[in-house]
């Protein structure tokens, strides 16, 4: 099991690097990179940074690695980023695919739909805050899943916690936690 979820993990990630390579169209890397809220990025933007800010706009995809990313403006494309920490009040209007060690979603002022395709993660920790609702699944494997958003598909997910606070329109699929131990051995993260 543990040798099937590592040759997983290392396929995401030789994908995501492969995909940025082949059709990255502008690059930015550094200690700070930031997308102002007044630009506009079209097409492909690959990204190798150690704090990633997107206040702006960016017309395509998102493809990187930050050790922290923090999205708040608006992404047309899809999100393929590695990293410690994603934190997303803006919009993705496609799928949002991470590798890290903490993912947090949460709604902006405007709009309750920050991430409009389906969430694919491998983490630590995963949370979907109040108010948002994700139309499409959410897959994932990590410590825990905490969702107080609306799930409008299927969750499928693999972990030591789930909690589940609001409305999911489809099926829950999950493999929680270890039968031999009881509730009193997790800690909160």
């Amino acid at each position: 099991m543990r040798r099937s979820l590592t040759l997983i993990l290392i396929g995401f990630i030789l994908s995501m690097i492969t995909t940025g390579v082949v059709f990255a169209r502008e690059m930015i890397q550094g200690e700070h990179c930031t997308v102002e809220a007044n630009e506009v990025i079209d097409g492909t933007f690959f990204t190798f940074c150690q704090i990633l800010t997107v206040n702006g706009t960016v017309d395509g995809n998102i493809i990187g690695v930050a050790l922290r990313t923090v999205i708040n403006g608006d992404v047309t494309g899809n999100v393929y980023m590695a990293g410690l920490e994603l934190d997303v009040s803006g919009t993705i209007d496609g799928d949002l695919h991470y590798v890290g060690l903490t993912l947090d979603v949460h709604t902006n002022k405007t709009q309750n739909q920050s991430v409009r395709g389906q969430l694919l993660f491998a983490t630590l920790s995963v949370y979907v805050g109040d108010g948002v609702v994700i139309p499409d699944r959410v897959t994932g494997l990590g410590y825990q899943l905490v969702l107080d958003g609306v799930i409008n598909q299927e969750i499928n997910f693999w972990g030591s916690a789930l909690v589940i606070n609001n409305r999911v329109n489809d099926n829950v699929y999950a493999t929680v936690g270890n039968p031999d131990s009881d509730a009193s051995d997790l800690e909160p993260l």
